[in-house]
């Protein structure tokens, strides 16, 4: 048996990474939660940035990034997409999303309006009340840059996890006893 001496450990890369994406959702909610003081599940993920996730959430989504910056995939393409998912990642750390102050009055969480810039206030016909957000940057395209750079992560997050989906079939085709496949 040779040994090899390798520099990088992918496993363990993939093992973080896969750590990471699956535990932020738990973690910024539990930050979410002790901050609101209340057990209410906070909108959106990148709501939390506001309500005492801020740091976590950021860190992680940079983790994320850089990580992806580094994926090489399986071809192309794939390097191609990690490259842009990886500046995605970073982008939506870097520019939070708006606060919904109508959802923060309801729940009774406490939030310092006071940093806020009055984004938009849309008219809900429905319910005859008016939808007020509230940006806590001094940027006015922060949220949409945010919101587009998360929706084009998620796509193409969801091709890679076709792709290895694809992959796994294929193998599992010419070898179907391959039982640590079958688990991961």
């Amino acid at each position: 048996m040779q040994h090899t001496n390798k520099e990088i450990n992918y496993r363990a890369l993939r093992l973080i990474v896969g750590i990471i994406a699956v535990s932020i959702a738990t973690f910024t909610s539990i930050l979410f939660a002790i901050h609101a003081g209340k057990s209410i599940i906070p909108t959106s993920i990148s709501v939390t940035y506001h309500l005492g996730a801020r740091d976590f959430f950021v860190g992680s989504m940079f983790a994320v990034g850089a990580f992806l910056i580094a994926y090489n995939g399986f071809d192309r393409i794939e390097k191609v997409l990690a490259k842009f998912a990886g500046v995605f990642a970073i982008l939506v750390a870097i520019f939070p999303t708006t606060v919904n102050l109508n959802w923060i009055s309801a729940e009774g969480i406490l939030f310092d309006t006071g940093i806020c810039q009055i984004l938009s206030v849309a008219e809900d016909t429905e319910s005859q009340s008016k939808t007020t957000k509230c940006n806590t940057t001094n940027m006015k395209l922060a949220p949409y840059i945010h919101g587009v750079s998360a929706v084009l992560l998620i796509f193409i997050l969801y091709y890679f996890c076709r792709g290895f989906a694809k992959r796994v079939k294929e193998k599992l085709e010419k070898s179907p006893l391959m039982k640590k496949l079958r688990v991961r």
